[in-house]
C-alpha cells in the first residue's frame, strides 16, 4: 500500500516536473533573470532620464509610502506641484509598493527588474494563450519583447506599460473573438481587459492607454465587419456590448489619475497642443531599420560610441533635442524578423490582417516627419496633438512586430516545401550578404584603418580606429554567424519538428543576450552609494527652511569621482549623481527634485527671467543656496556670498543672503490694480520692501491693521508632506507661504474656520489672520479627487454587475442571413 502511494506521488511529481520543464513561462523567467539579473546584483540603469527624473520621483513616493501617506503634492519642484496631477509619475501605481523593500537603491533596482520580468511573462501569456503559438516560440517572442524595452526602461518609463499591453490584448482578443469560451472564462477576459487598461492610465502611461483604446476600437469594428461581410456567422451582440463596456469602465477605474491630471493640464504649456515642428522631433530615421538585422549598427551612444547623429538631422535650436537617438536599441533578434516573412506568406484570418495593419500603422507613425501620417493624425485625431517624439511609437512597432513574427515562426515546423524554400533562400541570401560585408569590413581595416574610422570620428565618435573596428566586427559578425547557423541547421533539420523550433529559439535568445552584453547600459550601484551629494555640505539648519537650486552648468562635487576608472561612468556620475537637485532647466535656474511633463504656465510666468528680475525671482521662490560653475570672488553677484568654492572641480555654492524663508509674516499689503499687466517680480515694478507684499485681491476678512503687535511665526513640525502648520503670535498679520496658489489648497485656523487664500507675490499664497495666538494649517487635496473616487467605486460596482449579467443573462445571438 505504501509502495503504491509512493509510486503515485512520484508519478504526479514527474508529471508536474515535466509540465514545468515544458512551461514557456518558466524559461522566460530564467532567461530574463539571466539578462537583467545584474540589476538586482547592484548595477543601476543610467540612461537618459533615470537620474534626473525617475529616481527622484520614486524617492519621494517611497518616502511618502513609508510615512503611510499618498503623495498628493510635491513641494520641492515648481514651487509646489500637484504630484497626483503629474500622470507620468504614476503615484498610484500598485507596483510602487516594491519601492519600500530594503534601501532605496535596491528598491529601485527591484522596481525596474520586476517590470522587465513581468513584460516577458505577459508577452509569453499573450503569445501562448491569446495567439495560440507553440510554447517554444512564445518563449522566444517573450524574451525578444522584454529586451525590446531595454532602451526605454532606462529612463523614459515605457517599461511600466510593457507588461500591461499584452495582458490587455490577451483578454480583449478573447472577449471579442474566442469561440466556445465558457462564461467563467468570459468573466476573466472582461475583468482582465478592464483592469489592465485602467492600470495603464493609473501607472502613468497615457500615450499607450490612448492607443490601446484606438487599437481596441479598430479591432472591434474590424471584427464586426469581417463577420458581417466574409464569414456570415452568428454574432453575439453581448460580446460587443461587453467590449465597449470594458473600455468605458476602465476610464471610471482610472478616474483618480485622470481627473487630477486634467486639472493640472488646464494650466499647462501643452494646453491647446504642442506645435507640430516640436512634436515631430525625434522622428525615427528609416535608415535605422537596418538595426533590426544588425544590432547597434550605428553604435551605442552610452559609451560615446559610433552614433552618427546626422541621420537624425540637426537638433532643434531652441530645445536642443531631437539631434540624437531616442531609442538606444531596437534589435529583437533575427528569428523574429525572419518569422515576419512566414507571416506574410501564411493564410491570414481577420485577426492577422488587423495585426499586420497595426504594425504598418505603427512603423509609419514612428517615422514622424518622414511620412504624412503623423501630420495627418496631428490635425484630425482628437488629443493626438498633445503627444510628441514619434520615435516613442516604436513601442507599438515592437509589440506588433513580435506578435506577427512569432506567428510566422509558429508556421515553420509545418511550412510547405514552397514556403520553406523561400525562407531558406532569404536566410541564405542574408547570410551571404552579412558574411561578405564582414569580410570587406575586415579587409578595409587591414588596408586603410584610418579611412574606416574617419566617418564615425567625423560625426562625433570619441573612439579610436581600433575600438571602432572591434565594435563593428562584433555587431556585424554576430548577425552573420547567427544567420549562417540558422540557415545551415534549418536546411538539415527542416524535417524535424522538434529540433528546428529549439534551434530558432536558441538563436533568438543567444542574440538577445549577446546584444545586452555588448551594450554598456549599467553602472555599479555601489559607486552611486559612495557619491556625495552637494546638499550634504550645506548648513543643516537651512535644508528645511529654504529651497535649493542650481544653474544648468553645475558640475557635481563627487568624493568618489577620482576612484572611477571608466571615463563614461565618471562623466555620467558627474552629470547626474545628485538625487537632491534635478528638474527641468528654466533659463538658467532649476528647481530641486523631481519632474513634471506638464509644466504649468503660471510657473513659467514666475520663472521667466527675461521679464522678471532673476534676483527677485530667487528671493520670492525661497531659493537660498545656488550651485553653479566656479565663479571668481570678484565676480560673485551682489547679495550673494560663496560658502563653498572648489575651482579644481569647477563648482561653487553661493548663498543668496537676501532670500526670504519659505514662509513669512508681514503687516503691510498693496493690492495690484486689475488693469496692471505686471507681476510683483516684473522689473518695472519697484519692490515694496521686505515688510510689504503685493496681493491680487483682499479677502473678505481683511481689515486695516492698527496698532498691531509684531508677529511671531513658527513652523510646527509635521511629517505629512501635504500639510503645513504654523503657530501665530501677534497680529493681525498677513501669513505668506511661498508655494504656488494651486487649486486644491485650503487653509483653516484652530477653530476649524476656513481662511480665504489669495495670490500674492506673483502667484504664491497668502492669508490674512485677524486674530492673535492662533494655529494656522495649510492642506492640499487634489481638485476633483472626491468625484474621481466616486467614479472609481462606481466602476468597481459596474464590473460586478457586468460579471453577474454574464453568468445569468442568456446570450443574445443574431443570425446573419
Amino acid at each position: 500500500m505504501i509502495a503504491g502511494i509512493m509510486e503515485s506521488l512520484l508519478a504526479e511529481a514527474r508529471k508536474i516536473g515535466t509540465g514545468l520543464i515544458r512551461s514557456p513561462c518558466l524559461w522566460t523567467i530564467i532567461a530574463c533573470s539571466g539578462i537583467y539579473g545584474k540589476i538586482l546584483l547592484g548595477e543601476q540603469l543610467f540612461r537618459t532620464d533615470t537620474f534626473p527624473y525617475q529616481m527622484p520621483e520614486k524617492l519621494l513616493i517611497r518616502d511618502s509610502l513609508l510615512r503611510g501617506e499618498v503623495p498628493f503634492i510635491n513641494a520641492k519642484i515648481l514651487c509646489g506641484s500637484s504630484f497626483l496631477g503629474n500622470m507620468d509619475a504614476g503615484v498610484l501605481n500598485p507596483m510602487n509598493l516594491l519601492l519600500i523593500a530594503g534601501n532605496f537603491n535596491f528598491a529601485y533596482h527591484l522596481f525596474v527588474f520586476a517590470h522587465l520580468l513581468f513584460a516577458g511573462l505577459a508577452m509569453c501569456l499573450f503569445l501562448r494563450h491569446g495567439l495560440k503559438i507553440r510554447g517554444i516560440f512564445a518563449f522566444a517572442g517573450a524574451v525578444s519583447y522584454s529586451f525590446g524595452y531595454v532602451w526605454s526602461s532606462s529612463g523614459n518609463g515605457f517599461y511600466r506599460c510593457a507588461w500591461l499591453v499584452p495582458l490587455f490584448f490577451l483578454c480583449y482578443f478573447k472577449l471579442i473573438n474566442s469561440k466556445g469560451l465558457s462564461r467563467q472564462s468570459l468573466c476573466l477576459a472582461f475583468a482582465g481587459s478592464t483592469i489592465s487598461s485602467a492600470l495603464l492610465l493609473i501607472c502613468g502611461n497615457f500615450l499607450e492607454a490612448y492607443f490601446c483604446l484606438i487599437f481596441a476600437i479598430f479591432f472591434t469594428a474590424f471584427s464586426l465587419a469581417s463577420k458581417l461581410i466574409y464569414k456570415r456567422r452568428a454574432i453575439d451582440k453581448n460580446r460587443f456590448m461587453l467590449a465597449i463596456s470594458s473600455l468605458a469602465i476602465s476610464l471610471m477605474l482610472a478616474s483618480p489619475a485622470i481627473i487630477p491630471a486634467m486639472h493640472s493640464a488646464s494650466d499647462s504649456y501643452r494646453k491647446g497642443g504642442i506645435p507640430l515642428e516640436e512634436a515631430q522631433l525625434w522622428s525615427f530615421p528609416p535608415a535605422r531599420t537596418i538595426e533590426y538585422l544588425i544590432p547597434f549598427f550605428f553604435g551605442d551612444r552610452q559609451d560615446f560610441g559610433l552614433w552618427c547623429n546626422r541621420i537624425y538631422g540637426p537638433a532643434d535650436p531652441v530645445s536642443k533635442t531631437g539631434g540624437g537617438p531616442f531609442a538606444d536599441s531596437i534589435f529583437i533578434g533575427l528569428p523574429i524578423i525572419l518569422g515576419l516573412l512566414f507571416f506574410l506568406f501564411r493564410k491570414k484570418n481577420a485577426r492577422d490582417i488587423f495585426m499586420l495593419s497595426a504594425l504598418l500603422f505603427s512603423i509609419l507613425l514612428s517615422f514622424g516627419r518622414y511620412t504624412p501620417l503623423y501630420s495627418l493624425l496631428y490635425h484630425v485625431l482628437p488629443g493626438f496633438n498633445l503627444f510628441r517624439h514619434p520615435e516613442k511609437f516604436l513601442f507599438w512597432t515592437q509589440f506588433w512586430l513580435i506578435a506577427c513574427g512569432s506567428l510566422g515562426l509558429n508556421s515553420v515546423p509545418t511550412a510547405s516545401k514552397k514556403n520553406m524554400r523561400i525562407f531558406l533562400a532569404v536566410t541564405g541570401a542574408l547570410s551571404t550578404i552579412l558574411i561578405a560585408s564582414l569580410a570587406v569590413y575586415i579587409i578595409a581595416f587591414a588596408l586603410a584603418p584610418d579611412w574606416l574610422s574617419s566617418v564615425p570620428v567625423k560625426y562625433g565618435s570619441k573612439w579610436n580606429g581600433e575600438r571602432i573596428f572591434i565594435w563593428g566586427a562584433l555587431v556585424l559578425g554576430s548577425s552573420a554567424i547567427s544567420s549562417a547557423i540558422l540557415f545551415s541547421a534549418l536546411r538539415l533539420l527542416r524535417g524535424n519538428r522538434c529540433l528546428s523550433p529549439l534551434l530558432i529559439a536558441a538563436v533568438s535568445v543567444a542574440q538577445i543576450y549577446f546584444a545586452s552584453s555588448i551594450s554598456l547600459w549599467t553602472i555599479p550601484g555601489e559607486i552611486l552609494e559612495k557619491t556625495s551629494k552637494w546638499t550634504d555640505v550645506l548648513p543643516e539648519t537651512g535644508l528645511k527652511m529654504w529651497r535649493i537650486s542650481r544653474t544648468s552648468s553645475f558640475h557635481w562635487p563627487l568624493s568618489s569621482l577620482e576612484q572611477v576608472s571608466d571615463r563614461f561612468v565618471a562623466a555620467k556620475l558627474d552629470e547626474y549623481a545628485s538625487l537632491e537637485c534635478n528638474a527641468p532647466a528654466l533659463s538658467p535656474f532649476t528647481t530641486p527634485i523631481g519632474f513634471s511633463p506638464v509644466l504649468e504656465r503660471s510657473y513659467s510666468e514666475i520663472m521667466n527671467l527675461e521679464l522678471n528680475d532673476p534676483e527677485r525671482v530667487m528671493d520670492e521662490s525661497s531659493v537660498r543656496y545656488i550651485a553653479c560653475a566656479w565663479i571668481a570672488n570678484d565676480n560673485i553677484p551682489l547679495g550673494s556670498r560663496a560658502i563653498i568654492s572648489n575651482p579644481e572641480k569647477n563648482f561653487c555654492i553661493l548663498e543668496n543672503t537676501d532670500a526670504r524663508p519659505i514662509f513669512s509674516a508681514v503687516q503691510k499689503s498693496i493690492q495690484i490694480p486689475e488693469a496692471a499687466d505686471a507681476r510683483f517680480f516684473r522689473k518695472k515694478i519697484i519692490s515694496p520692501g521686505r515688510d510689504t507684499i503685493f496681493v491680487e485681491k483682499t479677502p473678505s476678512n481683511f481689515k486695516d491693521i492698527d496698532c498691531a503687535k509684531d508677529p511671531i511665526v513658527k513652523i510646527i513640525p509635521d511629517n505629512d508632506s501635504r500639510r503645513y502648520r504654523f503657530s501665530m503670535e501677534g497680529g493681525p498679520v498677513w501669513l505668506r507661504l511661498n508655494m504656488r496658489n494651486l487649486d486644491g489648497w485650503s487653509c483653516r485656523n484652530s477653530k476649524n474656520e476656513k481662511l480665504e487664500i489669495v495670490s500674492a507675490q506673483g502667484g504664491m499664497m497668502a492669508v490674512f489672520i485677524p486674530e492673535c495666538n492662533d494655529e494656522i494649517i495649510f492642506e492640499f487635496f487634489p481638485p476633483g479627487l472626491q468625484l474621481a473616487l466616486l467614479l472609481f467605486l462606481a466602476g468597481i460596482l459596474s464590473i460586478f454587475i457586468a460579471i453577474a449579467s454574464i453568468l445569468t443573462v442568456p446570450s443574445k445571438v443574431v443570425h446573419v442571413p
